[in-house]
């Protein structure tokens, strides 16, 4: 008898091999994982599965409770499913039994990471996270940039140490590149290329040259530095979105974007407001 051709089916057909019972009905599944940690400790999680267009969604069943209704740090989508990935790394097309496996892979792990994060208030493996809305396709520009400067400039990026800042002068509009907080490069926002400073380049070279003299690394890191802003840009702007629109954090992580777009978002309403108040009342407001 010949293998049901129909994703969910797939993923039926090996989930045994992952603690995990599935049980179809059409275009949805229920389905039943044992996460086993390295402790010894189990914890059991109640899934529905939804397949549309060739494409599988999943999010915790309603008779469970083990996870936020949404997380964006912790990768639980605003309806409730499970973002497993982003691109090339997103499994939920199903198209043979090797591609069922890989999703098993990545919902075991996935899962792992939720047990992690109930314990310790924090989203394990931050650093290799996908970004969230379009800013993650600005990251897909940024990091093989980053690889160019070698192993040491790619842990400085995924460890928060790279950023940028926007210096909106009129003549000259530039972004500014600083590395642990010292300044390592500038941009125009003209011409998209290095203004010629005298910063040695990041990379790992046997020399210490300058950027503008070390091979094709100027225009590299030119790249770098406006794809890295597009992406922190991005990032902010997805986050205070879904404050705007009336998401809040869930309070399970220590830290969170969101909880930061919260305040952040207050504090603009904050000072609007005060404005405001000004201008009603006729207030002056003074200038230094």
């Amino acid at each position: 008898m010949s293998e049901p051709a129909e994703p969910l089916h797939r993923l039926a057909n090996v989930a045994p091999e992952f603690r995990a019972t599935l049980a179809v009905n059409g275009k949805h599944a229920v389905a039943n994982i044992t996460i086993a940690l390295p402790s010894g400790q189990r914890h059991i999680f109640a899934l529905d599965l939804t397949e549309e267009g060739g494409r599988v969604s999943v999010r915790e069943a309603p008779v469970g409770n083990l996870l936020p209704a949404f997380c964006p740090d912790r990768h639980v989508n605003s309806d409730g499913s499970f973002c497993l990935g982003w691109g090339e790394d997103d499994p939920s097309t199903i198209l043979d039994p090797e591609a069922a496996r890989r999703w098993w892979s990545v919902l075991v792990r996935f899962l792992a990471h939720q047990v992690s994060a109930n314990k310790r208030r924090v989203w394990p493996g931050r650093e290799n996270d996908r970004a969230h809305g379009a800013a993650a396709r600005h990251q897909a520009v940024a990091e093989p940039l980053a690889a160019q400067f070698g192993p040491t400039f790619v842990d400085d990026l995924h460890g928060g140490l790279l950023s940028t800042r926007l210096d909106n002068r009129r003549r000259n509009p530039r972004l500014e590149l600083y590395r642990a907080g010292r300044l390592i490069a500038r941009v125009s926002l003209h011409s998209r290329r290095l203004i010629r400073d005298r910063f040695l380049c990041p990379c790992n070279g046997p020399m210490a040259l300058p950027t503008t003299r070390c091979g094709t690394h100027a225009q590299a890191l030119a790249n770098f530095t406006s794809a890295l802003h597009s992406w922190h840009e991005e990032e902010r702007t997805f986050l205070d979105n879904l404050v705007t629109s009336g998401q809040r954090c869930c309070g399970t992580l220590r830290e969170c974007g969101l909880a930061a777009a919260c305040a952040r978002v207050r504090s603009l309403s904050s000072r609007g407001s005060a404005h405001e108040r000004h201008s009603r009342s006729g207030t002056p407001r003074h200038h230094r």
